[in-house]
């Protein structure tokens, strides 16, 4: 009977058929790689299958061979038990047209205190890899709360340096607004200083008893303003200004004494 090579995929699929069927059987407590460590299936997503290897015949079929643990029990019966299981198994996934032979082999035989040290060992280690992956995650997680809190701190400081500068800027556009008060202050000081100079001015002067004259002191005009030329009327009431000046000046009285002095 011909039959068509058996692909990787297959070839697992037959090697966990008739893995778990061998274990189902009470008498057994486990696989074994054997001797060698030659009896494994290889894996692709979980690595390898202990205690299972399909090898192809020269018939077309593939031979399975079977490496367990079991108690202590009649071997004979119990390897021709498990061999029964793998077929049905095999049957029921309709690959029994690639099935060829099936070999039992039992790498250790245990009492039942073997086997309860077996499993108290067994549940030790189990509890033992527990604790390392529990402290790998813890150590995991650790590391990101590290980098959580040195990414806080970061974030921290950042929002520091900024409000930092965002004060530093008020205080300088305050500053900045109080010295252009200032300046504006001063400068409205300035000019009404300057408006008060330009502002009229009298002055008394002594010229004279009962002598008021007037001066009137007003910015200069400017440069390009000229000057009207004196007219001759305007020149002779500046030649009569003293007599006129003269004649509103009050009379000084005489004395007595002079007027009989006189003849």
């Amino acid at each position: 009977m011909s039959t068509k090579p058996l692909d990787d995929s297959a070839r697992v699929r037959l090697a966990r058929l008739a893995l778990s069927a061998a274990r189902k059987i009470p008498a057994v407590i486990g696989a074994d790689v054997g001797p060698n460590g030659l009896c494994v299936t290889g894996d692709p997503p979980r690595g390898v299958l202990p205690g299972v290897s399909v090898i192809a015949q020269a018939d077309g079929r593939y031979e399975v061979d079977l490496c367990l643990n079991a108690k202590l029990v009649p071997l004979q019966q119990l390897g021709e038990a498990v061999a029964t299981a793998v077929r049905s198994r095999v049957a029921g996934e309709g690959l029994d047209v690639l099935l060829g032979t099936v070999n039992v082999e039992f790498a250790d035989v245990l009492t039942d205190a073997e086997i309860a040290a077996e499993q108290e060992r067994a549940a030790e280690q189990e509890r033992a890899a527990e604790q390392e992956r529990a402290g790998e995650r813890g150590r995991a997680g650790e590391q990101v709360r590290t980098v959580k809190q040195a990414h806080a701190a970061e974030q921290a400081a950042g929002r520091a340096a900024e409000e930092g500068r965002t004060a530093g800027e008020l205080r300088a556009a305050d500053e900045a607004q109080v010295v252009g008060r200032a300046e504006r202050v001063r400068a409205v000081e300035k000019a009404a200083e300057r408006e008060a100079l330009a502002e009229v001015t009298r002055e008394r002067v002594g010229a004279g008893e009962g002598v008021v004259v007037v001066v009137v002191k007003t910015a200069a005009a400017p440069s390009s303003a000229m000057s009207p030329l004196p007219t001759a009327s305007d020149r002779a009431s500046e030649s009569a200004l003293p007599g006129d000046v003269a004649a509103r000046a009050p009379s000084m009285p005489t004395s007595p004494i002079d007027d009989e002095k006189q003849p």
